[in-house]
């Protein structure tokens, strides 16, 4: 699991779960009282993961640049993972290693490059909201994948409804702020990344999760080191602030290894489909926290938009997981 595995893992159990038309995590009945606390870790994940994006504007603060934090975030969570991962060095075939190669250079350098770049350069609560439609963009490169171009009706009606949403606070941003669009379009490029990572994730499922996680962050940080020494080096006082330190093992561990293991236990007893829902909280978490202490503004037309863009993936992904669940019978 990479970095991007860290805020990322439940949207990629999800995600391509639905994608892949699998109706994951059928679990065994479950008590009530195991029920409400694995809804309380799905929705601790979600508080987890919007926080991400918090955490990442708070480090531009102090100095650090987009790929400055990304290496730093990376570099700690390789150490992490080397204390509880495999330390087996060779996939056992040259395929799952160029698989696993080509997962680390899109889940770092491609989505988690172009969110932190996004992040500096739109508010991070506009940001997060466009980039929750990571989930439908791995859904429909799923179905491109399984050459399956049937649309079923809730899918075009939730693709209407992102892509209103998405206009609506692009014209927030633009005509009512005054703001460049440029992260935005960063945000949309780090959400297609993330579609094809997990796209990539699929090819080696049955390799240990772990295992993966580390040797993906090992070459997505091979791949980000141009990007890194090219950028406006950060004084070394900086990385020994006691905020930084915080901030940065917050993205490294606690929004890597802690979310990703809360996640699954939370669907071991919920199953994806019922954990999943609390997913869409993470922009709205972003937004509220972003709104209280950055001092971020949205409008009544962007969060009516944010809005739209959310309950559009919701329902496009629940359409297109019934088109791709039919498909996976006939398979």
């Amino acid at each position: 699991m990479s970095p991007s595995i860290s805020s990322s893992a439940p949207v990629s159990s999800s995600a391509v779960g639905s994608a892949a038309g699998s109706t994951t995590g059928d679990t065994a009945p479950a008590s009530l009282s195991s029920r409400l606390g694995a809804h309380a870790l799905a929705f601790l994940v979600a508080v987890l993961f919007g926080l991400t994006f918090i955490s990442t504007k708070w480090l531009y603060g102090f100095g650090m640049g987009p790929f400055a934090v990304l290496m730093w975030r990376s570099l700690l969570a390789y150490g992490f993972l080397l204390l509880i991962a495999p330390k087996n060095l060779w996939s056992g075939n040259l395929r799952d290693e160029l698989r696993i190669s080509a997962l680390g250079i899109v889940s770092v350098t491609l989505y988690l490059g172009l969110q932190n770049l996004a992040i500096a350069r739109a508010p991070a609560s506009s940001v997060s909201v466009v980039a929750s439609t990571a989930p439908l963009m791995t859904a429909l490169l799923a179905l491109v994948w399984l050459r399956a171009f049937r649309m079923h009706w809730k899918s075009g009606l939730g693709l209407c409804s992102a892509a209103t949403g998405l206009c609506l606070v692009l014209f927030d941003s633009a005509a009512m702020q005054d703001l460049p669009l440029t992260g935005y379009w960063l945000a949309l490029g780090s959400a297609l990344g993330w579609g094809l990572y997990s796209m990539i994730l699929r090819t080696v499922a049955d390799r240990p999760i772990l295992f993966v996680a580390r040797k993906a962050t090992g070459y997505g940080m091979m791949a980000l080191l141009p990007f890194f020494l090219l950028e406006e080096p950060t004084e070394v006082s900086v990385l020994l602030e006691p905020v930084v330190i915080a901030n940065l093992l917050f993205l490294a561990v606690g929004a890597t290894a802690l979310s990703f293991m809360l996640w699954h236990k939370a669907v071991r007893v919920l199953g994806t489909q019922g954990a999943s829902p609390w997913l869409y909280a993470s922009p709205l978490v972003t937004v509220t926290v972003g709104l209280a202490f950055f001092n971020e503004s949205m409008s009544f037309v962007g969060l009516m938009g944010a809005a739209m863009i959310l309950c559009g993936v919701y329902i496009a992904q629940t359409g297109l997981s019934k088109i791709a669940f039919e498909i996976s019978r006939r398979a």
